[in-house]
């Protein structure tokens, strides 16, 4: 018998259509290989969202067999553990609107496994009318993500404390060098305080005459007027010195944070004998920093030369103060002495804390100073005097061309 072709059909159709069903296969078995060969979990899902082909990793990440995987709902898997809000919300705005969602980002505790993070991507396949859901598993990369995130907090919080505690130590240092200059403070003090005195004994004397001497007793109230205000300065001063606030950056004047530091040491430089000279540039512009810690880096650098000044007798003892431009936006600022000057192996390491060639004191001075500077921008460094003792450097930001002080 002689099989004939179906009505219609001739040899060369069903030819074709063999063809065609032959490629489907093919295509069909290319696709099943991809899906199982990718390394992140992949779902296949019907219209009804139905599982139709579920690859190894799928299987592999959730602990889950094909048989209790394919055509079940994916909504049933796992006794429901992944009837997730935001899943349904997903699927169900895909279909209507032919949407592609990527990067969607679920957290969720499934049955068989801990805590996941997943990023779902979800595309309709119009051709085969089927849904192709890919997820990837960033657990640990969200984990690391948020455990640097709470270690970078962790070192802001300790970058704070220290910041806090140097502050601290800061003032104490600060308070102490005033309590060894209380002698230099108290003399400042007195000074006007006695001329105040003497001016208000002699104005009396004046008033009391038979026939009294008003001029004579307006200049010395005026003399009072005028002493008044120089303790007033003194107390001022040393108690913005003391104080104990946050720094406050403004367009710093250096010559007069220098005249300051100057005037409060006058009485102990006088004691010891050292000229005191200032060689300060007439066109300075302002800097950037806090008053009151240039005051204090300066006052170290000031105490530390009269101490190394104290031991001198076969030369003058004389302690420069300099400041002058370093290029067009820094000035640099030095101290130098013709004290005993320092080991050349201890020229770097006197910046350390603790490390001093005093036999008192807390050693902390000259290391706060270079903190304080560094902090505004700046550097502090020491060099050794061509003759005798060593000059101390450092340098500030301007704040700005224009700003002169």
């Amino acid at each position: 018998m002689t099989l004939r072709p179906p009505l219609g059909r001739s040899n060369e159709d069903l030819a074709a259509l063999r063809r065609q069903v032959a490629v489907l296969q093919a295509a069909q078995e290319v696709a099943q290989q991809i899906v199982e060969t990718v390394r992140d979990p992949l779902l296949v899902l019907t219209p009804d969202f139905r599982v139709q082909l579920a690859n190894p990793a799928f299987y592999q990440l959730f602990h889950v067999s094909p048989a209790e995987t394919e055509g079940q709902s994916i909504y049933a898997l796992g006794n429901g553990q992944w009837d997730i809000p935001a899943l349904r919300t997903l699927l169900g705005e895909l279909l209507p609107h032919n949407t592609v969602f990527n990067d969607y980002e679920v957290t969720h505790t499934f049955e068989r496994i801990r805590r996941r993070t997943l990023l779902l991507n979800a595309r309709r396949l119009d051709a085969v009318q089927r849904i192709l859901l890919a997820m990837e598993d960033i657990t640990v990369r969200t984990q690391t993500a948020r455990r640097l995130q709470q270690e970078i907090a962790e070192r802001q919080r300790l970058g704070r404390a220290a910041q806090q505690a140097q502050a601290a130590l800061a003032h104490v240092t600060r308070v102490l060098t005033l309590g060894a200059l209380m002698t230099s403070i108290a003399h400042e003090v007195h000074q006007p305080l006695a001329a105040i005195r003497t001016n208000a004994e002699a104005g009396l004397r004046w008033l009391d005459r038979a026939t009294p001497n008003l001029a004579a007793g307006r200049e010395a109230l005026l003399a009072i007027v005028t002493n008044s205000h120089r303790a007033g300065d003194v107390i001022a001063r040393l108690r913005a010195t003391v104080q104990k606030a946050p720094p406050h950056m403004e367009a710093l004047a250096l010559p007069q944070v220098i005249a300051e530091v100057v005037a409060l040491t006058h009485h102990e430089a006088q004691q010891q004998q050292v000229q005191v000279r200032t060689d300060v540039d007439g066109d300075l512009p302002r800097v950037v920093g806090d008053r009151i810690q240039m005051q204090q880096v300066l006052l170290n650098l000031v105490l530390n030369s009269l101490d190394a000044l104290r031991p001198v007798v076969d030369r003058p003892r004389t302690l420069l103060l300099r400041a002058g431009r370093l290029g067009a936006e820094a000035v640099r600022v030095a101290v130098q002495d013709t004290g005993i000057g320092v080991d050349p192996g201890m020229l770097e390491r006197m910046f350390a804390p603790l490390v001093t060639t005093k036999p008192t004191g807390l050693s902390m001075g000259l290391a706060i100073s270079r903190t304080i500077i560094e902090a505004h921008g700046g550097r502090l460094w020491a060099e050794h005097n061509a003759d005798h003792g060593i000059t101390v450097h450092f340098t500030l930001s301007t704040a700005g061309e224009h700003a002169h002080a």
